[in-house]
């Protein structure tokens, strides 16, 4: 026993003490391995605490220990590289927009003009760049980038990189707003029909929603630049108050490909006209009006006299920001404006939702909801369902605060808050994979003169996309169940609980979810993504799936 315990003591006085006794050696001991475990423990929570990222190999893997040093400087900078992502998917809606119209304007036959082709490669090749900078930063200047969160630039580096950075930020917010002056003046060529027709519904408000964000972002990045050449590190009032305003268009990708998506089912039942019902339209001027409302709130209230307006929620609901004033009038008036917009919002998206299943032909057989839609319409119910009943409980949470303490009453809609945050978390796939969904649709028709559909195996990877994603969703919302408490997600959105934590039937469950989602959302994502190079007018037919349409839709 005296010669496996090895006690270093380094002090000085180390060689004047007397010995230790046996008893005296176990007590030690006892003392470093609490010591040691403590270290341990706390450093998984550190891991933990890391923000989550939209990707990230190590997440699924965690519980099984494969990957232990999360800390590593090639997981932060991963994790800083994926900040630069944020207008991923504003920008695949605008191009999803402009390629819709052209097909509209010539029955299917050409792409957008040459030069808004060039427009949309330059964009996505800066957004490339622009990812590319932060991960290789700590290769100039040896430690991890900084990231604006807000403007998605790099900001403490090289300044080579620094400065090639916000170039080519502004390069991609430049081409992104003559993609939305092209799609304006896009008209009809006169050989394919003498009727000229503008712009439908779903197209103008994807633009409108479009210029939002991309005039928000301009004047952040342009912000954030100026007062951090002219000011430091001391705060700014305008700055944050665009960070306010950012964070208010964070619905507005999923509301456009709902839009889009719409049309899109309009065009297959009418494909002469393919307008949605007159009622969908003006759900979708609703929802663009009512998130300019909350972007125009973010902006103004924090300017008025005795005005303010604060973020608080997690990151997957950026959105949830609270306003306040000195008058309670005025505050109270505020309130029902930013409550009112978000019950509108949600309204507008149901109704968009429920007209995807309604439409129908006004003579004739109409023709089934094809597997993308089906897929589209099961991620919108996903996304806005959770960040509805998110709202609605905060709002319950508000109410219910004690106003002279700030303490809730009840402790049981805080549990509901903290799951549904949680819950938050396995959505945020949904827009991008939307998207993809749309994109590969838009593929198929346009080979095939508005009458194909893509490759059997490729929807067949929608479903499994579309279901991994409610499977976690339901797996989270069982461990809030179950442990009554907030469950943790990892890097991909799929909640787990640690080996030691009392509930190995659970631990073994949300492994398998763990696994089961990892590959079933990237390797259905990677087939999509072949499809869309792949897909030809034979093979655009459908044919092979493995999975049916379900007969419910």
């Amino acid at each position: 026993m005296h010669q496996t315990l090895r006690l270093r003591d380094t002090s000085p006085a180390s060689s004047c003490k007397k010995p230790l006794s046996h008893a005296e050696l176990l007590c030690e001991w006892q003392r470093q391995r609490q010591r040691s475990a403590l270290e341990l423990e706390t450093g998984e929570q550190k891991n933990r605490d890391l923000p989550h990222t939209h990707g990230g190999f190590c997440g699924p893997l965690r519980v099984k220990g494969v990957c232990p040093n999360l800390s590593s400087l090639f997981r932060r900078v991963l994790e800083k590289a994926e900040l630069t992502l944020n207008l991923s998917p504003m920008l695949g809606v605008l191009f999803l927009a402009t390629q819709m119209q052209a097909m509209q304007y010539s029955e299917g036959r050409e792409d957008p003009p040459q030069w808004l082709c060039i427009c949309m490669r330059i964009s996505t090749v800066s957004l490339l760049l622009q990812t590319l900078l932060a991960a290789v930063a700590p290769v100039v200047s040896s430690t991890p980038p900084e990231v604006d969160e807000d403007a998605g630039v790099v900001i403490s580096a090289s300044p080579w990189v620094q400065i090639a950075s916000y170039l080519t930020m502004v390069l991609m917010l430049a081409t992104c707003a003559a993609i939305c002056l092209g799609i304006m003046l896009l008209r009809k060529p006169h050989e394919f029909s003498p009727v000229v027709e503008g712009m439908s519904p779903a197209v103008v408000c994807t633009v409108n929603l479009s210029l939002l964000a991309f005039a928000v972002y301009v004047v952040l990045a342009a912000a954030a630049n100026v007062v951090r050449m002219t000011q430091g590190r001391r705060r700014s009032k305008f700055l944050e108050v665009m960070k306010l305003a950012a964070h208010t268009v964070f619905f507005a990708p999923m509301l456009c490909v709902l839009f889009i998506g719409a049309r899109l089912r309009a065009l297959q039942v009418d494909p002469e006209k393919g307008h949605p019902q007159s009622w969908a339209q003006s759900a979708f001027y609703m929802c663009t009006y009512a998130l300019f409302l909350q972007t125009g709130l973010a902006i103004v209230v924090p300017y008025l006299p005795g005005g303010d307006a604060v973020k608080r929620g997690t990151r997957y609901i950026p959105s949830d920001i609270e306003m306040h004033h000195k008058n309670n009038i005025v505050r109270v008036s505020f309130k029902l404006l930013r409550h009112g917009s978000y019950l509108l919002m949600y309204a507008g998206a149901v109704v968009v939702m429920v007209s995807l299943y309604t439409v129908a032909k006004l003579s004739g057989r109409t023709p089934p909801v094809p597997p993308s839609m089906q897929c589209i319409i099961v991620l919108a119910q996903q996304f806005f369902i959770v960040y509805l009943g998110l709202w609605v409980s905060v709002v319950v949470q508000d109410i219910t605060k004690d106003p002279t303490r700030g303490t809730l009453r009840g402790s049981k809609i805080n549990s509901i808050v903290e799951t549904l945050h949680s819950a938050s978390a396995t959505v945020h796939f949904c827009p991008m994979l939307a998207i993809l969904f749309v994109a590969l649709r838009l593929r198929a028709q346009q080979i095939t003169r508005n009458t194909g559909s893509p490759q059997g195996w490729a929807q067949d990877a929608m479903y499994f996309c579309t279901g991994a994603l409610f499977v976690q969703l339901l797996a989270c919302l069982l461990t809030g169940v179950v442990t009554g408490k907030k469950p943790d997600v990892d890097e991909n959105g799929s909640p787990f609980v640690g080996k030691d934590a009392g509930y190995p039937v659970l631990w073994r469950t949300l492994l398998g979810v763990q696994v089961f989602a990892f590959i079933a959302i990237y390797g259905g994502a990677l087939a999509i993504c072949v499809a869309m190079y792949t897909i030809t007018p034979k093979t655009a037919g459908g044919e092979g799936a493995w999975i049916q349409p379900l007969a419910l839709f």
